[in-house]
């Protein structure tokens, strides 16, 4: 097959063999295709950064600036070399210059932005973010910029609308969210943050977790119920398909904000359906004992208060599980299982049923419920003593 005059575009969709066999076939295309290729490992190809470095530099010496991007990259990564920061820089800026696309001078300024001890950092930053907002910007360029005009720098003073503006023009809807429920720059406005939250929906789990602890989390504390029903919706979904427990905890502990003040049964047990991201996630333990506690505590209070005490046995069944899925937080739920034996031997005393009350609160004991010795001990003393003389 002939493949010497096959161009970039057409390469670009080929399978490996192809492009490889086009190289040999001398096709100057080839020695860029195949250089992206070796990068990312694409079609077919093996990833090799140090076969992709060699190719795209001869690309570079023979087409120009059109690989400087990717060089850039490797020379700022370390990918097949060593990290050499100046070429990095320079095959950046070499690439908006001649290609006039500012992502080149975007990468720079970041460049600048993450390695704090490059000489110039703080005139350069700016340099390059002017460089390529004259070139249009780019999402990068302007996320940047929305930043440093929220914190405010001497290139960039502090303005707020000036933020918004930058930030919505590159679509990053989470730092905009994160900007208006945030009480560190300016007065929160939890409206706005929630639109913004649900703009980035869509391609961002953040927003999505954020969107429902937001509405959920404000829902409960300022009777504001508007957006609870989707907040809601958002945090089934979220809790359901995303591994990210950190996140997850905080959504968790604002459903049940809400359910809680709702005095809603069913909330609450659609809480205890996630209680396993709390064995999953690192948060402190004692933030993570506390909302298990609290949620359990709730729910047994529902149930006992609407007389639904043999749904109490759900509830141990489940923890039960927990425990034997997550033995690192044996401990609270043993607690917890003890609590919940304890409260069905209050109920059970208060309908006069003694021997359920006992063996309730005998295996409150048993598992660690302290609180329930002093009830067995009455039991002894007082019941089966008066029984024992009769």
């Amino acid at each position: 097959m002939d493949l010497r005059n096959c161009t970039k575009q057409e390469l670009s969709q080929m399978p490996y063999e192809y492009v490889r066999e086009a190289y040999y076939q001398h096709n100057p295309n080839a020695v860029w295709i195949l250089g992206v290729f070796f990068r990312h490992g694409k079609n077919g190809a093996p990833q090799n950064y140090e076969k992709a470095r060699q190719l795209l530099e001869i690309a570079y010496e023979y087409e120009g600036a059109g690989s400087g991007f990717i060089l850039g990259n490797i020379y700022e990564e370390g990918l097949g070399t060593t990290v050499d920061l100046k070429k990095a820089e320079d095959y950046y800026c070499a690439f908006s210059e001649e290609t006039h696309d500012p992502t080149g001078y975007s990468a720079a300024a970041f460049l600048y932005l993450k390695n704090e001890n490059l000489p110039n950092r703080d005139e350069k930053i700016p340099e390059y973010l002017k460089k390529s907002e004259a070139l249009g910007g780019c999402p990068l360029s302007d996320t940047l910029i929305g930043q440093l005009y929220i914190a405010g720098t001497p290139d960039f003073p502090k303005d707020i609308n000036k933020a918004v503006f930058y930030l919505e023009r590159s679509k990053n809807y989470k730092i905009l969210g994160d900007l208006f429920s945030d009480e560190k720059n300016i007065e929160p406005n939890y409206k706005l943050a929630s639109y913004y939250y649900e703009l980035g929906m869509s391609d961002n789990m953040d927003c999505c977790a954020k969107y429902a602890f937001l509405n959920l989390y404000y829902g409960s504390i300022n009777e504001s119920w508007t957006n609870v029903p989707k907040g809601i919706s958002v945090a089934k979904k979220y809790l359901k398909t995303n591994n990210n427990y950190e996140s997850s905890f905080f959504i968790l502990k604002a459903m049940f904000l809400f359910f809680d003040k709702a005095k809603n049964i069913e909330g609450l047990e659609l809480c205890t359906d996630y209680l396993y991201i709390i064995g999953e996630c690192n948060s402190d333990s004692e933030d993570k004992n506390q909302l298990y506690y609290s949620i359990i505590d709730s729910l047994s209070d529902l149930y006992i208060n609407e007389n639904h005490t043999d749904k109490l046995d759900g509830l141990l069944s489940k923890l039960s599980k927990m425990t034997d899925a997550y033995p690192q937080i044996a401990e609270i739920t043993f607690y917890l299982e003890g609590l919940l034996c304890y409260k069905h031997g209050i109920f059970c005393l208060n309908i006069n049923e003694i021997s359920m009350a006992y063996d309730s609160f005998d295996s409150a004991y048993k598992l660690g419920f302290e609180d329930a010795k002093k009830f067995l001990i009455r039991f002894k003393r007082d019941i089966f003593g008066k029984l024992k003389f009769r």
